[in-house]
């Protein structure tokens, strides 16, 4: 496929149909076992369900699925097909089809969240290394498309990491929320199994290690939540990416991206393709990702906003995980060219401005300070050589150093990077 490289092979394994269900089978085996601790069913039909092996294909569920509009009925036909009676009368009691499903989307998109947190990880190393690397560059910070006042591109790479940072620090109350057992019958008050539902439901989430729960049929604030949480990595990475293409421009460079892409008609590029899939791929996910949240789930249980789930929560983790692999490469890839940066600061002497004001304003109204030095950058010589003409008290030189911005971004970053713990 010509788009493979805007996939994930691993997390679209880990939330692929196959895998979802032999999940379902996991679901229902443990079901089984716990209902026949709790004497609900015998234990000899409980041992012949988790002792069948249903040999279950996800083609033989199309059509069951497309006539139910849920893998669930044929799902447990087949399956049934292989069983005593007993056992078969016994297989899915008190459970209903979203109960299965659910818990069993829950045990792989957990998975897949656990990738994406080793990956957040390895991305977050990779970024404190570009601070490090960065400490002492001094370059031209910008706000609104504009040059504004100096910063280290150390600052700026530990500015990329902050978010990160703060949605690493979120992924266990994510994954928590998430992680939920779901058993609740066909309209979510546990009828068949009561009054045993809650005792049910710990033993079913204790055999899967997930976290006991009331029903949520229709609260979606777990799964909800985990999606926004990769949305929101994804979205980072993409404005990492979008930074990263701006300064690699060519007539920027302060930045160089090596093992580009080639052109078919130009020998001469060098395409940043890496940084380009990260933004496509927020972009795939960020329409996954609204379309799930246009989706909330009606009365007790709603088959249309649930099939929506079913769709759009694995885009967005596919993206978000195709997206860190590719920016894990693309920091591997990315080098600093201090000598660039410093000629970009000479090439526009304005991004001293500020600071300039900031050392007239002590002996001057601010005002004036700022008009001051809009005349000197006005005026038709150096910008030292202006400044030096109207405040001659004041060692233009050493306040206009680049050691100056040094130290106190050096120190943000540091505090920045601490806040990972």
């Amino acid at each position: 496929m010509f788009d493979d490289y805007l996939s994930d092979a691993e997390i679209a394994a880990l939330v692929a149909p196959e895998r979802v269900l032999a999940a379902m089978i996991q679901v229902e085996k443990a079901l089984a076992r716990v209902q026949a601790t709790q004497g609900i069913i015998s234990q000899s039909a409980a041992d012949e369900i988790v002792a069948s092996e249903p040999g279950i294909k996800v083609a033989a569920l199309a059509a069951g699925t497309a006539r139910d509009g849920v893998p669930i009925p044929a799902f447990l036909a087949l399956w049934r097909k292989g069983l005593s009676r007993e056992a078969a009368d016994a297989l899915h009691f008190g459970a209903t089809s979203q109960d299965i499903l659910d818990t069993a989307h829950i045990l792989c998109w957990r998975e897949a969240i656990s990738v994406l947190r080793q990956r957040l990880s390895a991305v977050l190393d990779a970024l404190t290394e570009q601070a490090d690397r960065g400490a002492g560059l001094v370059m031209a910070g910008r706000t609104r498309a504009q040059i504004a006042s100096p910063i280290t591109y150390g600052l700026r790479a530990a500015r990329w990491a902050q978010p990160l940072i703060a949605l690493e620090a979120q992924a266990p109350l994510v994954l928590d929320e998430l992680a939920r057992v779901q058993l609740g019958g066909a309209v979510g008050a546990n009828l068949v199994l009561a009054p045993a539902g809650d005792a049910v439901t710990a033993a079913l989430a204790k055999a899967l290690d997930l976290r006991t729960s009331l029903p949520w049929h229709t609260d979606r604030t777990g799964i909800n939540g985990a999606a926004q949480w990769a949305g929101q990595i994804s979205q980072v990475l993409a404005k990492i990416a979008g930074d990263v293409l701006l300064v690699t421009r060519s007539e920027i460079a302060e930045l160089r991206l090596s093992g580009g892409g080639g052109s078919s008609a130009m020998p001469h590029k060098q395409n940043p393709v890496t940084p380009e899939a990260i933004v496509a791929l927020h972009r795939l996910g960020q329409g996954a990702l609204t379309t799930l949240m246009d989706a909330p789930h009606l009365e007790e249980r709603d088959g249309a906003a649930w099939a929506v789930e079913w769709r759009a929560v694995p885009q967005v983790l596919i993206a978000t995980g195709a997206a860190l692999q590719h920016a894990a490469d693309m920091l591997a890839r990315l080098e600093p060219d201090g000598a660039r940066m410093a000629a970009i600061l000479s090439e526009h002497p304005g991004v001293w401005a500020e600071l300039a004001a900031l050392d007239l304003s002590a002996s001057r109204p601010k005002s004036e300070a700022v008009a001051v030095v809009k005349q000197c950058l006005a005026a038709e010589m150096p910008l030292m050589d202006a400044l030096a003409q109207a405040a001659p008290d004041i060692d233009w030189p050493a306040r206009l150093s680049p050691e100056r911005i040094i130290a106190p971004c050096r120190d943000l970053a540091a505090a920045i990077i601490r806040e990972r713990g």
